[in-house]
């Protein structure tokens, strides 16, 4: 229902069919605003901070509707880990934007770890489709996504995309 409700809530804003198509647009910026004016209305209990340099910039192709199905997913792996905090860095090095979201939540443990990924995979009681889904969004995009810190507190998500 959350991801509907964000969903519908963008959709509104903005025209939709603009949004599930290829657009050429700055990827930092769209990232900072979903996340600051759209998904701020349904993370109740989780804060979050974002880290990014305001001067970052990093135009590339992609489909917005895609992107904030990546964001939802993650923020609400969050809440779902009953995590209080939840940071989301933005940086470009080499050509390259990377986009880390690490919470305080539960953690995935470090046994778990190759696992994450595959379909129908939980540790949240959740459906096991939404690390799944990111992986084939951020793919389709030439990027990929990484746990880059599993253990039995917080986790943390890397996303790599090249221009």
């Amino acid at each position: 229902n959350q991801k509907i409700l964000s969903i519908s809530r963008f959709a509104t804003k903005t025209n939709f069919k603009m949004n599930a198509e290829n657009q050429k647009l700055d990827l930092v910026e769209f990232i900072t605003e979903y996340i600051e004016n759209i998904a701020v209305a349904y993370i109740d209990g989780l804060s979050v901070n974002i880290v990014c340099d305001t001067n970052l910039k990093f135009v590339t192709l992609f489909r917005p509707i895609e992107m904030t199905i990546v964001i939802d997913n993650l923020i609400n792996n969050s809440r779902k880990a009953s995590a209080t905090v939840l940071s989301v860095s933005i940086k470009i090095d080499n050509e390259e934007l990377f986009v880390s979201f690490k919470d305080n939540g539960i953690g995935i443990p470090y046994k778990l770890r190759n696992k994450v990924f595959d379909f129908g995979f939980t540790t949240t009681g959740g459906s096991g489709l939404g690390l799944t889904h990111i992986l084939e969004i951020v793919s389709k995009m030439k990027g990929k996504i990484d746990l880059v810190s599993p253990g039995d507190t917080g986790a943390e998500f890397l996303l790599t995309f090249k221009k």
